[in-house]
C-alpha cells in the first residue's frame, strides 16, 4: 500500500482518522492555519498526484483539508512545502515502518530558501507502516514553546477497497 501511493499518476486512499489539537495558543494556531478540526472517526481521503517536481498531497479530513507539495531535496532530504513554508525531513526505515523526523525549515521566496532558525522552526515527525492492504499513519506537528499544534493518526486503504 505504501509503495502504491508513490507509483506515479494519481492515487487515492481512504480511511478513518483521529485528529488532535494542542492547547491554548497551539490550538489557536491550528485553526488560524486552517488545519482540520479535532475529532475521532473522521472519514479521510488522501490523494497523491505525481507532478514534475515531486508529488502533491491533498488530505481531506471530513470537510477540512490541506495540501502540501513533496519533493526530493538537493540535500538528500524530503522537502515538504505548505504555502511558503518548506519543511526538511529525514527519512529512514526502522522496524518495518517509514519514519520521518524534522531536519530544518525554510521560507520559500521564489527559487530561494531562507532558513528558519531551529529554535523557532516547526517540527513534524511521524511514521507510516503497512498493515496488509492498509497503511497506518501517525503524524505530529509541534511548534517551539507551544508544543503540539496538530496530530493525526489512522489508516488508509486504496479507495476502491474502502467500504
Amino acid at each position: 500500500m505504501v509503495r502504491r501511493l508513490h507509483s506515479g499518476g494519481s492515487r487515492r486512499a481512504e480511511g478513518l482518522f483521529e485528529v488532535r489539537h494542542g492547547r491554548g495558543l497551539a490550538r489557536w494556531l491550528a485553526r488560524a492555519l486552517r488545519m482540520p478540526r479535532a475529532g475521532e472517526g473522521i472519514r479521510t481521503v488522501l490523494t497523491v498526484t505525481s507532478e514534475a517536481y515531486g508529488e502533491r498531497w491533498d488530505r481531506r479530513f471530513g470537510a477540512d483539508g490541506f495540501v502540501t507539495e513533496q519533493r526530493p531535496g538537493e540535500d538528500g532530504r524530503l522537502h515538504e512545502g505548505f504555502g511558503r513554508l518548506e519543511l526538511r525531513l529525514d527519512l529512514w526505515v526502522a522496524g518495518g515502518a517509514l519514519r520521518f523526523e524534522p531536519a530544518g525549515a525554510a521560507f520559500r521566496v521564489g527559487r530561494h530558501a531562507v532558513p528558519v532558525p531551529r529554535l523557532i522552526a516547526p517540527r513534524v515527525g511521524g511514521r507510516v507502516s503497512a498493515e496488509g492492504e492498509r497503511a497506518r499513519v501517525e503524524v505530529e506537528v509541534r511548534a517551539p514553546l507551544l508544543g503540539l499544534v496538530i496530530g493525526y493518526s489512522g489508516s488508509v486503504a486504496p479507495a476502491e477497497a474502502f467500504p
